[in-house]
């Protein structure tokens, strides 16, 4: 597996951002593996091949890239089969970064670099004694808007933000509106994160709708509407570190949260169906942001039901299942805030 340089990797700030690597770069990082992954996948067909371009709309500049993605994605349907072959109760299929290197399925989709918490944030108070439900999902209590798709823009942490504000309002008002991704990725000044994306609402005096500000799907310009205004905050909450019990409570009390996890590993890439569990998962290497929107158990075993922004061709329509109670897996519990909506 290729090993990132020490210079690449993140240390203080929480960012998303997409970086398209050069085809001769790409030539470099895979090597010999080109000729080595055609050989070893005389299974795989033409036609499947072919399928799955028409299918995802995948176009090459030139006979020279088609022939290097085609032998990553051969190389990735031997890695999904043989995975399969080896595992019950999660399974991986074939996707849409299925021409991607790990290398380079992390950087167009995650590239968090994690920040020291802000002192703006209070703190999630876990006073009282509840008895929480076994299990909740706000999706069927019309708290979640559909599964967005981040694309190669790839400011993760504008989804998360939008999806935690998204369940407060409905909360607070019972009407479920969709909020504007690209207002943040435009208008966040310096390093984009969940924190201060609650920050810049607060000071800005409110969040645009995705009606109101729609998105090239790349970072621009600030074209923020103040006649647009969807959501505005008096604050947000963080919860406490590694903390799953208080994750649960949040979650069961009060809606949606925004997380941040490990997602960098090949098993994410091609996640399909189960309850994810990656034993190489980091509980402090987050890269990646997302939305949990409850919680359950499924042959004993416990899971966070999250909501990604990587369309519904991925996952579970877009959800993954991620393994609960079990030391905090990926990080799940290592970044989790909400907002406080104020209108």
């Amino acid at each position: 597996m290729t090993q990132i340089p020490q210079s690449w990797r993140q240390e203080k700030h929480v960012f998303c951002f997409g970086l398209k690597l050069k085809l001769l770069a790409l030539l470099c990082l895979i090597g010999v593996c080109v000729g080595y992954t055609i050989e070893k996948n005389p299974q795989v067909t033409d036609n499947e091949w072919h399928v799955w371009r028409v299918t995802h709309k995948k176009a090459y500049k030139d006979l020279d890239e088609e022939r290097v993605r085609y032998a990553i994605w051969k190389d990735n349907v031997q890695y999904i089969n043989e995975f399969n072959a080896q595992n019950k109760h999660m399974k991986l299929k074939i996707n849409h970064f299925g021409d991607y290197t790990n290398l380079e399925f992390r950087y167009l989709t995650n590239g968090l670099r994690v920040e020291n918490r802000t002192s703006k944030a209070t703190s999630f108070l876990q006073q009282g004694d509840y008895r929480l439900p076994d299990s909740v999902d706000w999706r069927s209590k019309g708290y979640v808007t559909p599964v967005k798709n981040q694309g190669v823009m790839g400011q993760c942490w504008t989804f998360s933000v939008t999806g935690a504000f998204e369940g407060q309002q409905f909360k607070k008002t019972g009407k479920l509106v969709s909020l504007s991704e690209q207002n943040l990725a435009d208008c966040v000044k310096g390093f984009g994160s969940i924190d201060n994306g609650y920050n810049y609402v607060i000071e800005n005096g409110g969040l645009d709708t995705a009606e109101g500000y729609p998105g090239p799907g790349k970072v621009g310009e600030c074209r923020f509407n103040p006649n647009a205004i969807g959501v505005t905050c008096t604050g947000w909450a963080d919860l406490l570190k590694g903390d799953e019990s208080a994750l649960q409570k949040a979650v069961a009390l009060t809606g949606p949260i925004a997380v941040g996890f490990d997602a960098s590993h090949r098993s994410f890439q091609f996640y399909s169906s189960g309850v994810y569990s990656e034993p190489d998962c980091s509980a402090s290497q987050i890269d990646h942001t997302a939305l949990v929107v409850g919680y359950g158990s499924e042959d004993g075993t416990d899971y966070w039901i999250v909501k990604n922004s990587w369309g519904t061709s991925w996952g579970e329509k877009g959800y993954v299942k991620m393994r609960r109670n079990f030391n905090n897996m990926c990080g799940i519990a290592t970044m989790a805030s909400y907002p406080y909506v104020g209108r």
